[in-house]
């Protein structure tokens, strides 16, 4: 008593070679169409993870040529005795440690000299980093938050700054650059300036690139956990394209790794021959631009005149008034100004209301020659105040 149903017709798939039941020809399409463009896609992901791997190197660093140094400064070494290009021919033994061993305690040496050899000067990141950081940002009583000068640096400088400049090195530097700008009043390097901007560009890259792969890979797992059967090779596809994107990220970060690390050796460099200059020594100074200020101008030798001290007001020019010691100039003071207006009338003179009002009867002069203001010469005052008493 069973019905017999023929079977259901069949149709070829494309994708595996297969057949399968003709209820799913839509979805085998949609496949298809992602197997393509994922063919499409992957060489091109291929052959740019080669040109990214070809400059995740020290190659990488004439890129940042490419970039503009910003025209809001003059084109000079920001007020630093060498330029940054010119640092590692100036003081080579301070540059090749430094980009050889970055995290080996170079910026140890850098740090001492920039604070002069004095360590009681030193502070934890010089106070660059104050503030909570990690789980303290969600509660202070979570760990952990800095504080320059309370964490026992008086006691052993040394071990904290060595701990700082092995772990901490990048931060290390940018804590003495910062300390050395701040004090010789100097600004940024066009080099400098290229470098973050070259940094800015290609760490936005990577970082669109990073975020694609991620999610490529976690659609990818996704799909190969619950749908093995249907879905399995569009999940592989998935895979395949995060990991491309992956390798072109890591190889941007890597030659980002190499700029800056090439970049910190010869500002270290710039900085080491800094220290050697006298406060107020070089090629001019900016008051703008990082933590330095604005341009003070100058050429060659204009931080040190002759016969003036360079830490005198004379060499840097006079200190800025502020708002408390300004004082505005008094109307009487500027010339050609109309004089203010007394706070009160003079007294009215002193006459009898009975005698006839001065000047409104004739003979004035010599009726009323005890009233005489103008000494005796047939003058009288002026009008105005005997015109107020009578009103």
């Amino acid at each position: 008593g069973y019905r017999i149903y023929p079977p259901l017709p069949t149709t070829p798939c494309l994708r595996t070679r297969s057949t399968l039941p003709s209820t799913t020809h839509y979805h085998t399409r949609r496949l298809d169409i992602f197997d393509s463009g994922v063919d499409l896609a992957l060489p091109f992901l291929e052959v740019m993870g080669a040109v990214a791997g070809c400059f995740a190197s020290p190659c990488a660093f004439p890129l940042v040529f490419c970039f503009s140094a910003g025209s809001e400064e003059p084109p000079d070494s920001g007020g630093w005795a060498v330029s940054v290009l010119r640092a590692p021919l100036a003081r080579p033994l301070w540059c090749i440690p430094t980009c050889l061993l970055p995290c080996c305690g170079a910026q140890y040496f850098v740090r001492r000299r920039v604070l002069g050899g004095d360590m009681s000067r030193y502070k934890l990141f010089q106070g660059r980093h104050d503030g909570p950081h990690c789980l303290a940002r969600c509660s202070p009583s979570l760990p952990f938050t800095l504080l320059a000068g309370t964490h026992g640096e008086a006691q052993c400088p040394h071990a904290f700054l060595c701990a700082e400049s092995c772990l901490c090195s990048v931060c290390a530097f940018y804590a003495s650059r910062d300390m050395m700008r701040s004090e010789r009043r100097l600004g940024t390097d066009p080099t400098e300036r290229r470098v973050d901007a070259c940094l800015f560009f290609f760490g936005e890259i990577a970082r669109a690139f990073a975020i694609c792969g991620c999610c490529c890979q976690c659609a990818g797992c996704l799909t190969t956990c619950f749908a093995p059967d249907q879905f399995g090779e569009a999940g592989a596809d998935c895979s395949r394209v995060g990991g491309a994107c992956g390798r072109i990220a890591g190889a941007i970060y890597r030659g980002m790794w190499h700029v800056r690390n090439i970049a910190v050796a010869c500002m270290s460099a710039q900085m080491a021959h800094e220290s050697y200059e006298p406060i107020g020594g070089g090629r001019g100074a900016h008051t703008s631009g990082g933590l330095g200020g604005g341009y003070r101008g100058g050429g060659e030798g204009t931080r040190v005149t002759q016969g003036i001290s360079p830490s005198s007001d004379a060499a840097w020019g006079p200190k800025p008034i502020t708002m408390a010691q300004y004082s505005p100039p008094s109307l009487a003071q500027a010339p050609g100004a109309p004089q203010p207006l007394p706070s009160a009338l003079p007294p009215p003179p002193a006459y009898s209301y009975a005698e006839p009002y001065p000047n409104s009867t004739p003979g004035h002069g010599q009726a009323h020659a005890a009233y005489d203001p103008g000494g005796g010469n047939g003058q009288s005052e002026p009008e105005p105040a005997t015109k107020m008493n009578r009103i």
